[in-house]
């Protein structure tokens, strides 16, 4: 025999409360002498043996009533399984993500869940349960039977996606003395399984394993990007995007490219089974905002049949060139040829400090040998609303390194280093070559200013050129929005020799920037955005989607603003991010692409998972509502109703007053 509260079974020592009632009323008899009353003594002692029986049977009745009350709040029961035991704290995990809207025998596989979790409610009426899904709306909400079945009734299919691990790593703060039964309600996907690691909880994993009614054939839009970091009014985009078929059968599935709500072109696209395909679409950028859409038709599933992209194009680009009169310059309109780049230029004595985050470039070439008040600041404040800042230093440098977060120099070298190798492997250079080179190797240089290794890699930075022996010529620092290179070599005035490579360099040092320059996001996969403020206020930043209105988790950093993406219950689409009123850019929501994949474990394979992490648990893999309901039916074959315990209790109790109540002798 178990117990479902065990720790009520203290109240058996209640017990000594009748059998002290019971010494305390023992009746005492005096003797008194009389004549010879012989027959009269023989009545006495009948009626003192009577009485002592009809104590001690009350004495009975007393005890085996406490005991049955106490029983019946300790809710005993006999086991007819070793794997199952209830609890008074009970998890439900209802998986409502996109791959369970296949559908089931008799409804989508995320109603079947619903219903089962309402079974598990109403067989467990006591307990205490805590309802999640993956988006985690209810984490940490603790509920008793009547509020768990009105949270379930509020499911519904849900964009976001999320493993077991966090499943797992959610019920960390759930009644940590006790064990914890936690029954899954999910398809099993594999992608949603692996990386589940092992657990120091108390847990007992009930996994309800739903099978659709057919292996789904499903096509998706893995990923699409924009081939360009930035997109140029007037000018052609490129739209890269990739299809995986994730059946057993060839597809061929037309694609079709949207811009702004209109059509912009078709191709189909011929997969075989388990392939993959990259394409590219082109449009012409002629809108500041690009509302970009590629969709694909495959007959099957629907939540990864688009793919969403928001962009905002530029009229041009705005650069900056520092430079100090009398010392060597690089001539960026020999560099830079394109008309939708325009330069503007400033010797170190006419800086506009206060213009600086209006471009999107700035080359501080050669600084001067004396400090400028004030500059450093207005280049990091420029850095930080996402402009890019290009430093070749002198002789002694203007720049004050700890304001901007660079490493210093200590001395300007004059030896001549041989053949400088890139790190080809950085994303800097991604856009730069179709392959990663191995084998570039750029003309040597001459003078040069010493970077200590520890301190540029302490403030993050990465090199981009160096030396065979290791010393760096380019360091990159991504800094706010916007990126810092420090070239410690001017490659125009200390170079021997002369590569085209540098021109491309430059021009990649304008338009590249470590995170994605438009607003799109995976639902449940992207954590955060950052944005560039749109007021000096503290209004937070808005994302709103059709009606819904939400103001996440953020904080201010300077002139950006970091937003979390964690809460946001939106559906796939479009929503427009707002700051006091004013619209700062649309971000583009898409289905995690880890749902696309539609492959499940056996329950064989699961079985294997778990036990090698040492999960107590019980599988069991249903196709309908009416067998998961059986399933869960056999489960609580071994509940007890504690009603029979009190009814018995009661009786007790009624003998016992009975007996009280007859004639005394």
């Amino acid at each position: 025999m178990e117990f479902i509260n065990p720790s009520l079974l203290w109240g058996l020592v209640g017990i000594a409360i009748p059998i002290a009632i019971h010494l305390l009323q023992l009746k005492r008899y005096k003797t008194i002498l009389f004549s010879d009353l012989r027959f009269l003594k023989s009545v006495q002692k009948s009626a003192r043996k009577q009485q002592k029986i009809r104590h001690w049977i009350i004495l009975m009745t007393r005890i085996i009533a406490w005991g049955l009350l106490t029983l019946a709040f300790a809710m005993p029961f006999l086991p007819h399984s070793d794997n199952y035991t209830q609890r008074q704290s009970i998890a439900i995990y209802i998986d409502n993500s996109p791959s369970m809207t296949q559908k089931g025998e008799e409804s989508p596989l995320w109603v079947q869940a619903k219903e089962s979790a309402r079974s598990i409610v109403s067989a467990n009426p006591q307990s205490d349960f805590l309802i999640l899904t993956p988006d985690m709306e209810y984490a940490g909400q603790i509920k008793n039977a009547a509020a768990a079945n009105l949270a379930i009734d509020e499911i519904r299919p849900t964009s976001a996606s999320s493993g077991w691990n966090q499943l797992i790593q959610s019920l960390s703060t759930f009644n940590r003395e006790d064990t914890v039964q936690v029954f899954v309600l999910s398809d099993a996907q594999s992608t949603s399984v692996a990386g589940l690691d092992t657990s120091e909880l108390k847990l007992e994993l009930f996994p309800i394993v739903y099978q659709p009614v057919e292996a789904t054939k499903n096509v998706s839009i893995d990923t699409a990007f924009l081939k360009s970091p930035v997109l140029v009014q007037g000018q052609n985009v490129e739209v890269e995007f990739e299809l995986k078929n994730y059946s057993n059968e060839e597809s061929d599935v037309p694609v079709e490219l949207w811009v702004n709500g209109e059509w912009s072109g078709v191709q189909n696209i011929l997969l075989a089974p388990g392939s993959s395909a990259k394409s590219t679409f082109a449009f012409q950028a002629d809108t500041e905002s690009n509302l970009i859409e590629v969709r694909l038709e495959d007959g099957a599933q629907d939540f990864d049949n688009i793919y969403r992209l928001s962009s905002q194009a530029v009229a041009g680009k705005r650069i900056a060139h520092l430079y100090s009169p009398g010392y060597a310059q690089l001539n960026l309109d020999s560099v830079i040829r394109d008309s939708a780049y325009s330069i503007d230029q400033f010797s170190y004595s006419q800086v506009p400090y206060g213009q600086l985050t209006q471009y999107d470039f700035i080359l501080a070439d050669l600084s001067p040998d004396r400090m400028i008040p004030g500059l450093s600041q207005a280049l990091a404040d420029a850095v930080e609303s996402g402009t890019s800042l290009l430093i070749f230093p002198g002789y002694t440098t203007s720049v004050d390194d700890a304001t901007i977060g660079i490493a210093s120099i200590s001395n300007v070298n004059s030896d001549t280093i041989d053949n400088l190798q890139l790190n080809a492997d950085d994303a800097f250079f991604k856009g730069l070559f179709y392959e990663t080179p191995r084998r570039i190797k750029l003309p040597a240089i001459f003078n040069y200013s010493s970077v200590s290794e520890s301190e540029y890699l302490s403030l993050g930075g990465t090199s981009l050129i160096q030396s065979p022996s290791g010393m760096p010529s380019l360091i990159r620092y991504p800094k706010g929005l916007g990126q810092v290179y420090f070239w410690n070599a001017h490659p125009i005035r200390s170079q021997i020799g002369r590569t085209e490579l540098y021109t491309a360099m430059i021009y990649q040092m304008i338009i590249f920037k470590e995170s994605a320059p438009n607003f799109a996001a995976e639902i449940g996969t992207t954590s955060s955005l950052r944005v560039v403020r749109s007021s000096e206020g503290d209004e937070p930043i808005v994302v709103i989607q059709d009606s819904i209105e939400v103001i996440p988790r953020q904080s201010s950093t300077g002139s950006s603003i970091e937003f979390s993406l964690e809460t946001l219950l939106f559906s796939p689409g479009f929503a427009v991010i707002t700051q006091a009123g004013d619209t700062i850019g649309t971000l583009a929501l898409n289905t995690s692409s880890t749902e696309s994949d539609l492959d499940v474990l056996s329950e064989s394979e699961l079985d294997a998972l778990l036990t090698e992490l040492n999960y107590i648990h019980r599988i069991n893999t249903v196709a309908n509502s009416t067998s998961a309901l059986n399933y869960l039916e056999n489960l609580n074959q071994n509940k007890q109703d504690s009603r029979w315990w009190i009814i018995a209790a009661l009786i007790v109790l009624i003998l016992e007053m009975v007996l009280w109540r007859q004639p005394k002798s």
